[in-house]
């Protein structure tokens, strides 16, 4: 396994820029004000640029108070962000409806975005913990094209498309569900999770039920088994980090040098094939590992070679 060693300054150089998040919703027709960022474009530097405030009223959306990602896999926060208040309301939804998701801002080109959905049960989501949930995936878009350092990924084209995603909600049976988007920022080395949740009220005459198959819970989701997929993971050193790969040859040309590669594997389960749109994920992998219920393979730090080579940019 191979790694990189650069300075923690140089990879979170763009840190202090402003990320954001799902602020609206739109369904089937109607509009839900979710959880509002105070910052003022992506390049503010002032106090505030990385909280939230609420919208003013009754709101479908799970608290999330402030635009930090969630960088640990096994976090409780990665099943909906920060702990906060639970929408109060649910918003009607059919089978089948569309629910279109708008972002305040996104600063990033490289990375998936994922869609997934829970059952509630007959307990209104206000009440339950998003962590216990099982959750199935409905949408899930990463490398759409090209090269993981030149080519085209989702969270670029979500930028492209007005900072909007509309998706389809599956045939469920109906109920009360949480709706789960999230965006994986990989233009710093360690993947950075941002994920906002709301709810749900399905209505209509769908039936079905995703098995027990497709179905992940936050924390557990995604993993830091030893893999071949080439989502990033590094972990701290001092004032160092250290960006580690799976497979060098993915990595290396005939002589020795580093490359990009199109094989990249959308975290988490595959898209439930009972989602409305009944699509399989886009990215340009070929049979992405997997292990347990659908676990796309993040991988550990061992056996490091130290190389040199520049801090990552954003696309």
């Amino acid at each position: 396994m191979y790694s990189i060693l650069v300075t923690t300054a140089l990879l979170l150089a763009s840190a202090v820029n402003a990320h954001g998040g799902v602020t609206t919703y739109t369904i089937d027709g109607q509009v839900f004000k979710g959880y509002q960022t105070m910052a003022k474009g992506a390049s503010d530097t002032g106090p505030d640029r990385l909280k939230t405030k609420p919208p003013g009223g009754a709101t479908i959306q799970h608290e999330w108070k402030q635009l930090h990602p969630i960088r640990e896999m096994d976090s409780k926060l990665l099943a909906c962000n920060s702990p906060g208040t639970p929408g109060k309301i649910a918003a009607p939804v059919k089978a089948g409806g569309t629910v279109k998701a708008q972002w305040s801002q996104w600063p990033h080109n490289s990375g998936p975005v994922l869609v997934y959905m829970a059952d509630c049960g007959a307990k209104e989501c206000s009440s339950v913990q998003p962590s216990s949930l099982e959750w199935f995936k409905i949408y899930g878009s990463g490398l759409v094209s090209g090269t993981s350092a030149k080519g085209k990924w989702a969270a670029g084209e979500m930028v492209k498309n007005s900072n909007s995603l509309s998706v389809e909600i599956p045939l469920v049976k109906p109920g009360n569900y949480l709706i789960r988007h999230e965006t994986i920022n990989l233009a710093q080395s360690n993947p950075e999770f941002y994920m906002e949740c709301a709810a749900l009220k399905v209505t209509g005459s769908g039936t079905l039920v995703p098995p027990a198959s497709v179905k992940v819970k936050f924390p557990g989701g995604y993993s830091k088994e030893k893999g071949t997929t080439t989502l990033l993971f590094i972990s701290m050193c001092s004032d160092t980090l250290i960006l580690s790969f799976p497979d060098p040859q993915l990595f290396r040309t005939s002589a020795g040098a580093m490359k990009d590669t199109p094989n990249w594997a959308v975290p988490g389960p595959p898209v439930w094939p009972g989602s409305a749109a009944g699509v399989a994920e886009t990215s340009k992998e070929k049979a992405a590992p997997q292990i347990g219920k659908g676990k796309s393979l993040f991988f550990d730090e061992s056996e490091f070679v130290d190389i040199t080579w520049p801090a990552p940019e954003d696309n």
